[in-house]
Parts: C-alpha cells; sequence; structure tokens
C-alpha cells in the first residue's frame, strides 16, 4: 500500500491525502479507526467502576472474535515492524482507551471497590494485555469465558472485601 495507490482510489492527489494525513500508517489508522471504534466505545453507565470495566472487557473480546477485528490486528502487527504505524496506533488506539479505563478505575479505587494501592496501569495490562495475546498468537481463544475467568481472578486480588464478596457471588 502507498499513498500513490490511496489517492488513486480515493480519486484525490497525494497533496490533498498530505494535507490530511502526514504517512500512510495515519490514513489506515483513521480507517480502522472510524471503522471499529463505534463497535467498542467505553461507557461508563455501569452500576459500578468495575462493573463498567467488565462491560469494556466483555464489549472488546467479542469484538476480538469478529471479523472487523482483522483490521486491527493487522494494524497491531505492522506497527511491530513499522514505527510510524506503532507510534500512530498507540498514540490513536492504546492511549485514548487506557485513558478512559485508568478514570474507570480511579473510579472504583474512590467508590472504595478497588484497594488504595491498585496499580492501576498494571490492572489495566493485566485485563487487556492477555486478550490481545491470545488474539495475536491464538494458542488458545480469546472468547468471553476467558475474559469472565480473566476479570475475576484479577479483581480478586485487587478488590476491596466488600467488593469481592459481589465478585464472589456474580460467578
Amino acid at each position: 500500500m502507498t499513498m500513490e495507490a490511496i489517492a488513486e482510489r480515493a480519486n484525490t492527489s497525494k497533496v490533498t491525502l498530505y494535507k490530511w494525513w502526514s504517512h500512510k500508517a495515519a490514513v489506515v489508522l483513521d480507517a480502522m479507526l472510524a471503522e471499529v471504534s463505534p463497535i467498542i466505545p467505553v461507557r461508563d453507565t455501569a452500576a459500578s467502576p468495575l462493573e463498567a470495566v467488565r462491560h469494556q472487557m466483555m464489549t472488546f473480546t467479542r469484538f476480538l472474535r469478529s471479523r472487523k477485528a482483522q483490521l486491527l490486528v493487522s494494524v497491531l502487527a505492522e506497527g511491530v515492524l513499522d514505527e510510524k504505524v506503532g507510534d500512530a496506533f498507540r498514540k490513536h488506539w492504546i492511549k485514548p482507551r487506557r485513558a478512559d479505563a485508568r478514570v474507570l478505575l480511579a473510579r472504583a479505587i474512590e467508590s472504595g471497590e478497588l484497594r488504595e494501592d491498585a496499580d492501576i496501569d498494571l490492572v489495566l495490562d493485566a485485563l487487556f494485555g492477555p486478550l490481545y495475546y491470545r488474539t495475536l498468537v491464538q494458542h488458545l481463544p480469546a472468547d468471553a469465558a476467558f475474559a469472565k475467568r480473566l476479570f475475576q481472578s484479577i479483581m480478586l486480588g485487587i478488590a476491596t472485601d466488600d467488593a469481592r464478596k459481589r465478585l464472589l457471588q456474580s460467578r
């Protein structure tokens, strides 16, 4: 894929493309975000911040099992090989989603659902990293059952006593 090919397919000039995007990675990422973002928005409408995080994990897991996930996987894989793609992926996909989830986890700490010493970045990596890993490596499915067990396991380790009881009841 080249900027020339993109310009030809869009029936425009390279100059116009470069006016809006600095490189082809930005074009691809914008296309991916336009296609995928509406499918997995972060919604802070759940009864509790932890429930909102669980819902986000389950929504992301459903997405990863869909055909549209191949676009995300392709961009992620290309980002390993191409620094510009990787930087754009982290800036436009990872950082905004982590920021939204960080807010939810901070609210979970404030509301007494998570221990005050919970390391939010570590929690995010523990919750979502295995989903990406299973999707990329494909040694085992990144399915709803796995996501549910993963969420329960992580949260049981960092939830406050009251929240832990609720989590155990919801098994």
